[in-house]
């Protein structure tokens, strides 16, 4: 798809690898300079290597954590005093492990919860803030269509992406007076991402059922692509979606339909 984000300044998380890298990437594409922050600080930068530069736009890497609080308010008046405005930012940072609930140890779900929604939160609440201030401003959180289904062992990670789609209605209803919009992907069954890889080696090695073998069950017959969910990101941070707020968009071949 066609986008056009010259002059803006998009903010991207979890920005190594899989969604959240084509997404940085296809901004870059577009025009915009971006604002890229991972954990693994060396990730990024391999990862970045490879990103396509337009005219005027600009690339700046940064690690850190998203469960830091003073990390990303680092992050986002770093990004401030680089370019001077933060117009969008994608949250694509997430972790996930699996396990059933008789199974599994409280810091287990502690960790998924504390990096997947309380790392939305924070991250969401330090962008908000400039674009309030600025009276403009596209905030986009990952999901999962895994918020929808009861799938053995993934209760946390369920649990906390479920939640995410709460936290990012209630946020947009809070923004919208300021001319902010906040919108939720769900992604389905993605290729070429490292957590869905993660997660079917974990669900080989405890004996669940792997996602890329159940493409049966997604009535396109196949699996999306990150390329796919990027395009959507950029929607809804384009003007072509300036009446959407406050929803979840499914990426998902149909699969929640079923």
């Amino acid at each position: 798809m066609i986008f056009d984000f010259q002059g803006q300044v998009s903010m991207v998380t979890g920005a190594a690898s899989g969604i959240g890298a084509q997404i940085a990437r296809s901004f870059l594409r577009a025009g915009s300079s971006v604002v890229a922050l991972d954990r693994d600080r060396g990730a990024l930068e391999e990862q970045a290597a490879s990103w396509p530069r337009s005219a005027g736009a600009s690339c700046l890497l940064l690690g850190a954590d998203v469960t830091d609080a003073a990390a990303v308010r680092g992050a986002v008046e770093e990004g401030l005093d680089a370019h001077g405005r933060l117009d969008n930012l994608v949250h694509s940072a997430g972790i996930i492990d699996i396990e059933t609930v008789d199974r599994s140890r409280e810091g287990d779900w502690e960790r998924q919860v504390r990096v997947n929604l309380t790392g939305t939160y924070v991250t969401c609440r330090e962008a908000a803030r400039p674009m309030v201030a600025a009276g403009r401003g596209n905030i986009v959180t990952l999901s999962s269509m895994l918020a929808k289904f009861g799938r053995p062992g993934y209760s946390a990670y369920s649990a906390s992406k479920g939640a995410i789609e709460s936290f990012a209605r209630v946020l947009a209803t809070e923004v919208a007076p300021a001319g902010v919009r906040v919108n939720t992907i769900a992604p389905g069954n993605i290729t070429g991402t490292a957590l869905r890889d993660h997660a079917d080696t974990i669900s080989r090695e405890r004996g669940f059922s792997v996602a890329t073998e159940r493409v049966h069950d997604i009535p396109l017959g196949r699996q999306g692509t990150v390329q796919e969910v990027a395009d959507v990101a950029l929607f809804l941070c384009s003007d072509a979606a300036s009446f959407i707020t406050g929803e979840t968009i499914n990426v998902s071949g149909g699969q929640v339909t079923w």
